[in-house]
């Protein structure tokens, strides 16, 4: 766990953040890149984020210097959306 990096962005656990991806990487993923199931639960709890919260997790990601052509990198909305409170939203997605 990065500490410094974990109070410079505000997160509520890296540790949680670590997790998920985790989790979701099962969920999402087959042989290391999301499905296209994968792809269609991020694109709608994505539609869920106020515009907001997509701005700032869209910041860090490029700030971050994350690939943002990469399609994999789209499971960071998820992760950073859980540390910007969305928690409930995503346990909504996950449990229907």
């Amino acid at each position: 766990i990065n500490k410094p990096r974990a109070i410079e962005v505000g997160a509520v656990s890296i540790a949680e953040h670590e997790v998920a991806h985790i989790l979701f990487g099962k969920m999402l993923r087959r042989n290391g890149d999301l499905t296209v199931d994968g792809i269609k639960f991020i694109d709608d709890f994505k539609a869920t984020l106020p515009n907001k919260v997509i701005a700032i997790i869209t910041k860090r990601l490029v700030d971050a210097g994350y690939n943002m052509s990469d399609p994999n990198v789209q499971e960071e909305y998820l992760t950073h959306g859980i540390n910007q409170g969305q928690q409930k939203l995503l346990n909504i997605f996950i449990i229907s």
